[in-house]
């Protein structure tokens, strides 16, 4: 925090004197059935300051929730959110008034001095995210930042033209990133299609979603222990016959694979065992939507595993993992990923007890190829349908996640290494984004010293 004291901008004042943090909003006006905005944590991005907006009534929001008003700064108190950067400025709410998380600290703006996306991005500073975490409060796993730390912070106050200068520079790159995102998104978009045709399926519209009446024969013919109507649903049964109908060869999950190895927590770190081995153990965290294994520093795991259990796993380059257990209502168990590595900074890797390993005959398949088809029968719903849910957890069937149909192309390793020529695009574009971005929040960190 000194070196934003020493820089030319600092005021020599504290922050509270230009922002109220936490101040009361008078809601006498409304009444419960009126619509009033309302944030939930995760409605808003990590540090690109962006929130989507949902609509309840009064009546719903007006006890036991964070309550702000338009252009006001949100910002994640608890850990991790606030880490990540989870903040905005509510510039946009479509109502005067509006309602969020018990975890968000409110700072509103008292002076004409102050520009507040200038405020925002100080408070989004990686540099000021750290500086946080050392006045946490609270238990592990439920650490907040208190107020003061907001309140006490020292105010850098450039001028007002100053403010928005840097802002803009700010915005501008923010707005390229944005948009890069957005080319990568659409071009993941586009692998869905161009698998579909290159096994020769039609994937059917949203229409055929809804659930359909099921008959007693049905439900024998599909042998199915279960009475999920969503394996009934038309678009299932669209799907399957798409798949039955494809003229290339067929084999069950089953016949491409030689061993099916359930993964292993093991134990604290903490302890020397000689008969262990220290591992990175990948969980569903490290399983990526948009590319594959994500390893992040703040989040990995380090584990001792038995020497004979992980020697047991027989990790190798090309084995696919898949998620067996977890998941949640928008996110499904059953994702899946490529084994790439095997080790992450010298130290092994291997997998937790919610996950399973295959181990593929590469004679019948790619590795590459059966990682994307995986893929694209869950980003096409099918493999939701392979799962149960007990106590809010749900569990992938292993036994029917088996059995289904996989469809082989002669020329699948072609297939598959097209597909990832497309996934590499993606991530250059959003790699080269994220550096053009980080060097426009280091020239905004140098304006905050006065260095420029």
């Amino acid at each position: 925090m000194d070196k934003y004291k020493q820089g030319k901008y600092y005021s020599g004042k504290l922050l509270s004197e230009y922002v109220d943090v936490n101040p009361k909003t008078d809601c006498r006006a409304l009444q419960d059935e009126d619509e009033v905005s309302f944030v939930p944590m995760q409605n808003i991005d990590e540090k690109i300051n962006s929130v989507r907006y949902n609509m309840l009534p009064y009546g719903k929001v007006k006890k036991g929730f964070t309550v702000f008003k338009r252009n006001d700064l949100i910002w994640a108190k608890i850990t991790p959110c606030m880490q990540n950067g989870k903040s905005c400025i509510v510039s946009n709410m479509p109502t005067d008034i509006g309602f969020g998380s018990t975890e968000f600290h409110v700072v509103r703006n008292k002076s004409s001095k102050i520009y507040m996306p200038f405020l925002w991005a100080i408070f989004s500073n990686d540099n000021i995210l750290k500086a946080a975490q050392a006045v946490f409060s609270g238990t592990a796993g439920q650490q907040r930042v208190p107020a003061f730390f907001i309140e006490n912070f020292p105010a850098i106050v450039p001028p007002i033209y100053e403010q928005k200068e840097l802002c803009f520079c700010l915005e501008n790159a923010l707005i390229k990133k944005n948009n890069a995102l957005q080319g990568a998104y659409d071009l993941r978009k586009r692998i869905t299609k161009s698998f579909a045709d290159s096994i020769d399926i039609k994937i059917p519209n949203n229409s055929c979603e809804l659930y359909s009446a099921t008959k007693l024969f049905l439900i024998k013919n599909y042998d199915t222990r279960r009475m999920d109507p969503k394996c009934y649903s038309k678009k299932f049964e669209i799907l399957r016959k798409e798949i039955a109908s494809s003229p290339y060869k067929k084999y069950t999950l089953k016949e491409l694979i030689l061993s099916n190895i359930s993964g292993d927590w093991g134990k604290d770190d903490n302890i020397t065992d000689e008969n262990s081995v220290r591992c990175l153990v990948l969980r569903s965290t490290e399983i990526s939507n948009k590319h594959n294994i994500e390893i992040r520093e703040d989040k990995v795991q380090f584990r001792l595993l038995d020497k004979k259990k992980f020697e047991s796993m027989q990790m190798e380059i090309g084995d696919i993992i898949v998620e067996k257990s977890g998941g949640s209502i928008d996110q499904p168990v059953g994702r899946v990923v490529y084994l790439d590595r095997l080790e992450y900074n010298d130290t092994p890797i291997a997998y937790s007890n919610f996950l399973t390993k295959l181990k593929l005959n590469r004679e019948l398949v790619d590795p590459y190829y059966l990682f994307e088809y995986l893929r694209f029968v869950y980003n096409i719903g099918l493999t939701e349908v392979m799962q149960n849910q007990t106590n809010g957890i749900r569990n992938l069937i292993v036994s029917e996640f088996l059995t289904q149909t996989i469809i082989v192309p002669e020329n699948n390793k072609e297939i598959g290494l097209k597909m990832k020529a497309i996934r590499e695009q993606a991530k250059m574009m959003e790699l080269e984004a994220e550096q053009e971005w980080q060097m426009a929040r280091a020239q905004f960190e140098k304006g905050l010293l006065g260095e420029q």
